[in-house]
């Protein structure tokens, strides 16, 4: 049912796309066009950068509507997931240093190469490991692992941010929702349609001390 609400909430994302992209292009000309007549040196062409920054602010946010909508097809190889694994940590490091949160790895040695797009396993590991820090307040630990099971690989992304209620496990991954203030609510859901591509799944269970989010991938295409 998850995949089906899904899947229509992305047709109607590509069609809002569509409609909205054009016109935020034509606004932005108009804008560049109009500043040719206004004095450097005018309070108008204060309100003329706003009117550019905001409509770049909503392109971006079509973006990622349009990356939901039409994810690319994955590029399937044999990776290491133990090698993405570090490469999300490197890439959270600074961000994790801020909230003074600690990240540590625990990975299976010599871990059999998985068939799956590098690139967008990172994107779905990444976007858990940055929500996770920012479920967490200062002092608390971020923890990826790496796990067999049978015919399948197993990628864990915990925290110790107090987890998520029990009922909101439920719509986690609903596209458009979020308990955050600012969000589109999609990061999840694009993560978990990067699964589903992937012939693998994606859940959410309660850690020891948080969320623990953990993602399946069959071994073989």
């Amino acid at each position: 049912m998850r995949a089906d609400r899904i899947n229509s909430v992305g047709e109607l994302s590509a069609a809002v796309v569509h409609e909205v992209r054009n016109p935020l292009a034509l606004i932005k000309g108009a804008v560049e066009i109009l500043e040719d007549e206004i004095s450097p040196t005018s309070p108008r062409r204060e309100f003329a950068d706003i009117i550019k920054v905001e409509v770049d602010r909503l392109d971006a946010l079509v973006g990622e509507f349009l990356r939901f909508a039409r994810p690319s097809k994955p590029a399937v190889a044999p990776a290491s997931l133990n090698e993405i694994v570090q490469a999300v940590c490197t890439l959270i490091t600074q961000r994790a240093e801020t909230q003074q949160v600690s990240d540590e790895t625990e990975v299976v040695p010599d871990l059999t190469l998985v068939p799956v797009d590098a690139e967008q396993i990172k994107q779905l590991l990444l976007n858990l490991a940055i929500n996770a820090i920012q479920a967490m307040p200062q002092g608390k630990l971020l923890i990826l692992r790496t796990r067999l099971a049978t015919e399948r690989a197993i990628v864990e992304v915990e925290d110790t941010g107090g987890g998520v209620e029990p009922g909101l496990q439920a719509r986690i991954f609903d596209p458009f929702f979020t308990t955050k203030e600012k969000g589109t609510g999609l990061g999840l859901s694009i993560s978990y349609k990067i699964a589903l591509e992937h012939g693998g799944s994606l859940s959410v269970v309660d850690g020891k001390q948080g969320a623990l989010f953990r993602l399946s991938l069959p071994l073989k295409v």
